[in-house]
């Protein structure tokens, strides 16, 4: 699969990586349960608390300095990611929540399904409501994922 994104990623003048991480919200540390990675419709999702170790090819990835990883509040994913053993590159990475805003909130901050919401579709600005997120953040640490939180 890391193939596939990188073969998208050499034809982009621009090369954006979108990047999400769900953490364990139970244990302490937080560490990293799963990464996501998306270019385009491609999207790689790498169950992190599944792993016996971590591939050199996803550190290798991570780290590129070719490429831009944008997604939401990204320093506590890095922050997550790092105690996990994996990092990105830390001078190529953009916080969207950081550098947009939906003009029609008064929200400081937008969430992702915020976003999603305004630039997509209206469907996503209940994302949130329909799973429950104490329950739901504690199923990204068992194999296999469930479809529902692939979906």
């Amino acid at each position: 699969m890391l193939s596939t994104l990188r073969r998208k990623l050499g034809r982009m003048l621009v090369k954006l990586v979108g990047i999400d991480v769900e953490y364990m919200h139970y244990m302490k540390p937080q560490r990293a349960a799963v990464l996501q990675l998306c270019i385009e419709q491609e999207c790689l999702v790498y169950h992190i608390s599944a792993a016996k170790d971590m591939p050199m090819e996803l550190e290798k990835f991570l780290m590129n300095d070719e490429y831009t990883c944008a997604g939401f509040t990204i320093e506590v994913d890095k922050n997550k990611l790092k105690l996990s053993g994996l990092e990105i590159n830390s001078d190529n990475y953009i916080d969207i929540q950081v550098e947009w805003r939906d003009p029609y909130k008064k929200n400081k901050f937008d969430s992702l399904a915020d976003a999603a919401g305004r630039l997509i579709n209206i469907h996503y600005y209940d994302m949130k409501n329909k799973i429950n997120s104490d329950e739901d953040h504690t199923l990204w640490v068992f194999c296999p994922l469930l479809d529902k939180l692939i979906k």
